[in-house]
């Protein structure tokens, strides 16, 4: 799964939408 791990710091609800949003794809 490719997420940009550096979101996790600044807002892990931004990081796992931003996660799912590429599974979707």
């Amino acid at each position: 799964m490719v997420c940009r791990y550096l979101w996790t710091i600044s807002s892990a609800g931004l990081w796992i939408f931003y996660c799912l949003d590429l599974l979707a794809l």
